[in-house]
């Protein structure tokens, strides 16, 4: 400890980040809310949460598939949920935004005849729409903005991915024993690490001793993994 005259500082140039080019400090965000059953409530205005639409391959008979030839696209619109309940009664009038698309799956059973529907659909079906798959993205679009502030229930489960394209943080302790997330780097000091491509779901999460879910994940890799909320099993609101 002392002044600065008494440091003996040398005079030398220190490498200076232009001010509008500071980036910011990385704290980890929260996670999503806690697993469960879900009672929501959609915005009261629906015209305006449409996203660019998603760029998908397809097969000869227009179904998604990655490996398919042909480009077409999916409806996507970003939804601002309210928590009108929830099974443990966790969250209730906090607000939650997910993405809900056009994007079909396979929902068949193993064994039965392929039956691709997207997520978009159940919850049109959910809401009460008497027609919740119209066959285009406009005819989506259009169903779901005649159920403004509607409510249904949904299960939420959390996912994770741990990212080839982005930068990888992994879980450390300083000295003093506190526990924060850094960037991994290679082995010669500067090339950022990025994450191995695993995939992980609700079956895979981890518990605490007291049986509750963790709110990070270990990947395989070792980097550390916050998890996203995924909308599943829609239901009618009663």
């Amino acid at each position: 400890m002392g002044t600065l005259d008494s440091l003996g500082l040398k005079d030398e140039v220190l490498p200076v980040v232009p001010p509008e080019e500071i980036p910011e400090e990385f704290s980890a965000a929260p996670p999503p809310p806690y697993p469960g059953v879900y009672l929501w409530k959609l915005d009261a205005d629906l015209s305006n949460i449409w996203n660019e639409p998603m760029k998908v391959k397809v097969d000869e008979n227009g179904i998604q598939d990655r490996e398919g030839s042909k480009d077409s696209e999916r409806l996507s619109g970003t939804f601002d949920l309210e928590i009108m309940g929830s099974d443990h009664g966790l969250h209730i009038g906090e607000a939650f935004s997910t993405r809900i698309n056009t994007a079909e799956r396979n929902r068949a059973r193993k064994g039965e005849p392929p039956r691709h529907v997207s997520d978009m659909t159940y919850l049109l079906q959910a809401l009460g729409d008497p027609n919740p798959n119209p066959g285009s993205n406009k005819g989506f679009g259009e169903a779901v903005q005649r159920h403004p502030g509607q409510q249904f229930k949904s299960n939420l489960e959390w996912t994770a991915r741990c990212s080839l394209e982005r930068q990888a943080y992994y879980e450390q302790e300083d000295e003093a024993g506190n526990s924060s997330l850094q960037p991994a780097v290679e082995e010669d000091g500067t090339t950022p690490t990025n994450g191995c491509g695993n995939r992980y779901y609700m079956n895979d999460w981890p518990k605490d001793e007291s049986g509750r879910y963790k709110e990070r994940k270990v990947c395989t890799c070792g980097a550390s993994l916050r998890p996203f909320g995924q909308l599943r099993n829609f239901k009618p609101a009663s």
